[in-house]
């Protein structure tokens, strides 16, 4: 009975860890790629800044500009 946990209790443990470095493989490139896009969109139109920046000056000149 001992044996058949500790070979359950293994079995978990390579399954964790063949799903974590299975996640890591998928997302590293996923977010390379996101942040190599942003980085050819800002070199093609300097206009563009990142999602972090406040974007309320960008809207009150838009606001003036309909006016």
């Amino acid at each position: 009975m001992e044996m058949l946990k500790y070979r359950i209790k293994c079995c978990l443990i390579a399954l964790n860890r063949t799903v974590f470095w299975g996640l890591v493989v998928i997302c590293i490139p996923f977010t390379l790629g996101i942040s190599l896009m942003w980085v050819t969109a800002l070199d093609v139109n300097p206009k563009l800044t990142y999602p972090q920046k406040p974007v309320s000056g960008q809207r009150g000149s838009c606001e003036e500009e309909e006016r």
